[in-house]
């Protein structure tokens, strides 16, 4: 548009300067017709003289007519550009204010939506700090809080907020138990009230994970809560083996090799164990048994976590046991100092 406005006002300049220069001549030529300028003495027909001097007026006539009517029609071609011009320069002035006025209303929305996400995140992470709040109250066993609230805090945590609150529950089990391992007697009770604390959480992210859309439940959340009711001061047996049976499946449909998560086999066996379900052990132990690693985990766990575990390969396993004390005679004086099993202890011995 800048160069039509350039092009329409150069072209104004130079018919002005031509229109001007004929309009010029038009006039000499005139005058001097009608004055006789012009020296005819030379010319011997009187008739000559008058027609030249009547072209010479003619001419100048005409191109003062011409001049005007040049002058008279480009004027309206001029007017006429020019209010296409103007048409042009408000349609231009209207594209303008709306491109404005249409930036604007971007720019607002995206404001109100960046205040919106604003407020979004600031509400979120109040929420978020409420659930850090709540687990604090809960792994103090002294604390006595009722399910509904824990379920309202941990819900309106954030997915990434929940993921931390099950990390740091999964922590506090593990220095628990390696607490319990360290222990002294009387320290035993309040250790597995702590780890008692810890079953409320768990069961509470589990059934908001059940409860997902995008259920994020994994083994790891079921065995966590398996062996908090297993570990805690009142073992839960019954709902310990229904999560640990859930892992199992979980784990298996992941495709994830066994070997990596055998203590899931072992505290199987340990919950059959209590609720007398003998006719399920063998399969776990069977399976334990039939890979190097698997016999030397199985032989090294701490008797503190597997109560009546060794009572019961001592009854059913004498030959197992036996024959991996056989195979590792280096570990044969550490294994019988660790663990307690004096009324097998001198009948393990004669059979080796």
């Amino acid at each position: 548009m800048i160069d039509e406005i350039k092009s329409f006002t150069d072209k104004i300049s130079e018919n002005s300067l031509l229109l001007f220069a004929v309009f010029a001549a038009g006039v000499v030529l005139l005058l001097t017709g009608a004055a006789g300028g012009i020296n005819f003495n030379k010319l011997s027909m009187p008739i000559v003289e008058f027609s030249l001097k009547i072209t010479v007026v003619i001419v100048g006539v005409s191109l003062i007519i011409t001049t005007v009517c040049l002058l008279f029609f480009g004027n309206r071609k001029a007017d006429k550009d020019c209010q296409n011009l103007k048409l042009k320069i408000k349609e231009i002035e209207e594209n303008i204010y709306a491109t404005n006025k249409a930036v604007q209303q971007i720019i607002k929305e995206k404001y109100k939506e960046m205040t919106l996400c604003t407020q979004e995140d600031i509400n979120q992470q109040k929420n978020d700090d409420a659930a850090f709040c709540m687990l604090r109250k809960l792994l103090n066993s002294e604390s006595k809080i009722h399910k509904p609230e824990i379920i309202e805090a941990f819900s309106s945590a954030s997915l990434a907020a929940r993921y931390q609150i099950f990390g740091a529950i999964k922590q506090y089990r593990e220095d628990m138990v390696h607490k319990l391992l360290e222990r002294h007697e009387t320290e035993e009770i309040k250790i597995k009230a702590n780890i008692s604390c810890l079953v409320a959480p768990l069961e509470v992210l589990v059934e908001i994970e059940q409860n997902s859309k995008n259920s994020q439940c994994t083994h790891e959340i079921f065995i966590n809560l398996a062996y908090a009711y297993k570990d805690s001061r009142h073992p839960l047996w019954d709902r310990a083996l229904k999560f640990i049976d859930l892992a199992i499946k979980d784990r298996d449909s992941r495709n994830i090799d066994r070997r990596f998560y055998v203590n899931y086999e072992i505290n199987r066996i340990l919950c059959n164990i209590f609720l007398k379900n003998y006719n399920f052990i063998d399969n776990d132990f069977e399976w334990i048994w039939s890979f190097n690693d698997g016999r030397d985990h199985v032989m090294t766990v701490p008797p503190v976590l597997f109560p009546d575990f060794y009572d019961w390969m001592a009854n059913n396993k004498m030959n197992n046991i036996t024959e991996w004390l056989r195979q590792h005679p280096d570990k044969q004086d550490e294994w019988f100092k660790m663990f307690s099993l004096d009324q097998f202890k001198e009948k393990i011995r004669r059979n080796l």
